[in-house]
Parts: structure tokens; sequence; C-alpha cells
């Protein structure tokens, strides 16, 4: 009778981990998506839902004095932050059950990240919702006293589910959470992602009215050339994303996170006026990247015509400024950097085919600069997420794209992928 009746409140104590850890993702991915806004407001003097229109006929000094004032502000809270130890992240947090992930530092250094992000930083914000999602879920299990194998799960299950609240993409919380942040699969994992993402997933509508982040406008498509681009995006996918992987690895291996000193919002001021003095010129490059692909998939104007010299600008200065940004001491993720850059070379690619041959398959030239952008985006994302499978269902959630390029996304997301590790593998072969 005890044992049965342990066994009850045991389970019910979990129900309730999950439950809660799904309540508290939403609520974070409301308070992401509200401070974002807030913060392009204060900085470019507009509430926008577009970066595009947000920084569409200010004056030229605001554009520039944007990023370096917003990173500023965060290098000197970061400053304070760091001055004893590092912040922990979500890897640390699940890789020993007593490592120390408390709610308020971490949610701080979250809300830091969305600062430098809305203000123009070249760098991604989807690591300031799963970080504090992880960190509530984390503290959450603590209370209900949930053991370990669960707690662990519920923290990555927490952690994708802040990131689909914030993005509308309920079903890539789970190979995210599994694949890129646990590094298993089971089927309680499985179940446990499902249900967080489902209960969080709904909450965040409140702030992002249940809408595809990234709208793909297509008046219509020709499956052959997007197929055939699909298979010749692959090596220069591959060679993108794993250049792009080892820029920001070299950067965050560099940068000071644990005893910062003055130099750390000295470093971030400076990197802000770089990346301010390049938006002058390139305002896609401002921001995580999300903008250049509202553009590029039709879902807001251009401040300026689409050009091939423009993508190739994009594709080369995005992962060097988000490097630089992450040097720098900046804290943030790879999804939309990633995603712009291979936007940009898919952009390039379908521009040079429409120079070439005009007119080819009854192709209009927008559509398949968005089709394009679309595949190579979720091929570089592939690789710098090491995951296919997240990166495909996550660029289909964002933009809700037809099911019959479903395919081609795949082809390209695992092709860029297996062809790095082939290459890897090679590699290490040689030197054997």
């Amino acid at each position: 009778m005890r044992v049965a009746r342990a066994s009850a409140v045991k389970w019910a104590r979990l129900v309730a981990a999950i439950v809660g850890t799904g309540v508290l993702a939403g609520l974070v991915g409301i308070l992401m998506v509200g401070t974002l806004r807030a913060v392009e407001w204060l900085a470019f003097g507009r509430g926008a839902e577009y970066m595009m229109d947000a920084v569409r006929g200010i004056p030229t000094w605001r554009r520039f004095l944007a990023v370096p004032i917003g990173a500023g502000i965060a290098g000197v809270v970061w400053w304070r932050l760091r001055r004893r130890k590092r912040v922990m992240d979500i890897r640390g947090a699940l890789s020993h059950e007593d490592a120390d992930f408390p709610v308020v530092r971490t949610s701080v250094d979250a809300l830091l990240q969305v600062l430098v992000v809305g203000s123009g930083s070249s760098v991604g914000r989807e690591n300031a919702p799963r970080q504090m999602a992880a960190a509530l879920a984390n503290k959450l299990c603590r209370i209900l006293r949930i053991e370990w194998r669960e707690r662990r799960i519920l923290i990555a299950a927490g952690a994708g589910a802040g990131l689909a609240a914030v993005y509308n993409t309920p079903l890539a919380a789970i190979p995210f959470a599994l694949t890129i942040l646990a590094g298993e699969w089971t089927v309680r994992g499985v179940a446990t992602c499902a249900v967080v993402s489902a209960i969080a997933t709904p909450i965040a509508w409140l702030a992002t009215g249940g809408q595809p982040s990234i709208r793909l406008h297509v008046t219509g498509g020709t499956v052959a050339p997007v197929y055939m681009w699909a298979l010749l995006a692959i090596p220069v996918c591959a060679l993108a994303g794993w250049t792009f992987d080892k820029l920001a690895q070299r950067a965050r291996s560099r940068a000071r996170l644990e005893g910062a000193t003055w130099r750390t919002p000295v470093a971030m001021l400076a990197v802000g006026c770089v990346t301010g003095g390049i938006g002058i010129a390139l305002p896609q490059i401002l921001g995580n990247g999300k903008s250049t692909m509202d553009v590029l998939f039709g879902d807001t104007q251009p401040i300026e015509p689409i050009v091939w010299s423009t993508m190739i600008a994009i594709a080369v200065i995005k992962p060097l400024a988000t490097a630089l940004t992450l040097r720098s001491g900046v804290v943030g993720g790879l999804l939309m950097p990633s995603g712009a850059t291979g936007a940009g070379l898919g952009a390039a690619a379908a521009l040079l085919v429409s120079a070439g041959a005009p007119g080819t398959w009854g192709m209009r030239e927008s559509d398949m600069v968005a089709l394009f952008a679309l595949v190579a985006a979720v091929g570089v994302l592939a690789v710098t997420q090491a995951s296919p499978l997240f990166a495909t269902v996550f660029f289909i959630e964002l933009t809700h794209a037809a099911a019959w390029i479903w395919p081609a996304l795949a082809v390209t997301a695992f092709g860029s992928y297996w062809l790095v590790r082939w290459s890897i593998q090679l590699r290490w072969r040689h030197r054997e």
C-alpha cells in the first residue's frame, strides 16, 4: 500500500513538473517577444514586427548609434555579472546533477542577450528564451524533488519549448532538445518534449499571434530547378556552415566569459561601433538575421533592391560580424545568423540563374530567390547545429513552406551535414 502511494505521489510530482515547465516556457516566450519589441522601439524610435521596417526611414546616425549603445550597456552589466564566475549555460547544467544554474543570474544574462540583438548586434537571440526556460525548469524540478534522470530531460525540454514559444515551432523543439542538448533519443524524452512544447507554444500565441515567424511568399514554384539546386547546394552549404561553425567556436573559446574586467564593455562597445558602421551601408546585417530572410522570403519589402553583390556581402559579412560579436564576450546563438548566411548564398545563386537564363522554367525571379534562399538556409543551419532533422523541421514550421518543397529541404540538410561529417572523418584517417 505504501509503495503504491509513494509511486502515485512520484508520478503526480512528475506530471506537475511537466505541465509547469510548459507553462513557464510559454511565459518566457511572451516575456522575450515583448522585451525584444520594446528594445527595438527604444533603439530605432519605432515599434515594428520586422527589423527592416524599424530601420526604414530613420536617420543614419541613429542606425549607427543604436548598436554600440545597446552593446555598451549590456557590456557593463555583463562585466558585473561575470566578475567572479561564468554564467552557467544549458549544456553545463545538463552535464552534472549539482551544476549551479541559478534563475536570477541566468535570467539577467538572457535579457541582456535580447538587449544586444534588439539594438542591432549580429548574433542570434534564441539562446535567451531557452536558457531562461531551462533555468526555471531546473528550479521547479528541484522544488518538486524530481530525480536527476527526469530532471535532465525536463531541462532540455524546457529549453526546446522556450525556443518553440518564441518562433512558433513546437515540433522542432523535440529534435532540438534531444539531439542538440540532451544527446539521446528515448520514448520518454520524445513524449516529455512534445507535451512541454505543446503547452508552451499556445501560451506564447498571446505575443506571437500564432503566426509563422517568417512567411514564405511565392506565387508558384517549379519542382525541377528547386530540386536541382537542392543537390548543387550541398557542397556550398557544407563549406559555408563548416566555416561559420569554426569561426563561432574559435570566437567563443577566446571570449572572456569568466572573471570579466573593464575590457569587456569596451570590447562590446567597439564591436558595436563596427557593426553599426557596417549597418549604415548594409542594414540587413543588423540584428540576428531574421530581417534578411524576411526580405528574401518575400515577407517584407527590401530597403534597397535585391542584387547579387548585396547577397554575397551578406553571406560573407554576416558570419564575420557574428564571430566578432561573440569574440567580444556577447552571448548568443547561431540559428538566425546561420539561416541568413545560407539565404544570402541561395539568393545569389538564384540571381545568377535568373540573369543567365531569364524566364527559365517559367518561374518569377522573386519566387526563385525565395525558394533557393530557403533551401540554402536549411543547409547551412544543419551544419552549424549538427542536426539536419532539426534544421529541416525548424524551417518548415518557421515559414509554413508547402509540402512539395520539404524533400528538397531534407536533401540539402542531410547532404550538407553528412558531407561535413565524411570530410572530417576522411581527414582524421589521413592523419592516422
